[in-house]
């Protein structure tokens, strides 16, 4: 019998990648842990709450979550210069990204994913026979560490992923 601390997969980051991954990757048999550093999914937003049409070509986002249809869309990142992007043919979502995050969890919950909020990845080790050795940490109990092992490993948790 596999130990409680080995899952199948697990993922860095409760977002879109990462709840996507772990949803899919559970509804076919897989063990799946999804690490989010906050204490709640969606409770911190990372990302721009726009959608590409082609997202409800391969996933059923419920209206609910998107909010209204555009044509353009206009970008300022910090310290660049901002980005225009529109579309004749093409459309473009304001989604409502803490609710879409949370219906997401709550998909791949029933799927068979684990979710652990409020814990950080830390490390990961890639032993001889292939297992990774992955060491996390609670943030709101500092010092307290976990070691768990995977098969695969996925940092779904932005552009600065380890």
């Amino acid at each position: 019998m596999p130990s409680s601390n080995h899952y199948d997969a697990i993922v860095v980051g409760a977002s879109f990648a990462g709840l996507n991954f772990a949803s899919l990757a559970a509804t076919l048999g897989m063990r799946v842990l999804v690490l989010e550093r906050d204490s709640k999914v969606g409770g911190i937003v990372r990302t721009v709450g726009v959608l590409f049409s082609d997202v409800l070509d391969f996933l059923d986002v419920p209206a609910r979550y998107l909010m209204n249809s555009v044509r353009r869309v206009h970008i300022q990142p910090p310290n660049h210069a901002p980005l225009e992007i529109s579309s004749a043919a093409y459309r473009f979502y304001m989604a409502d990204v803490t609710g879409m995050l949370g219906w997401l969890a709550e998909q791949a919950q029933e799927h068979g994913a684990t979710i652990q909020c409020d814990t950080m990845f830390l490390d990961a080790t890639q032993k001889q026979d292939g297992q990774m050795h992955i060491e996390v940490g609670k943030l709101s109990a500092p010092g307290e560490l976990s070691t768990l092992t995977t098969s695969i490993l996925i940092g779904a948790d932005g552009t600065c992923s380890r």
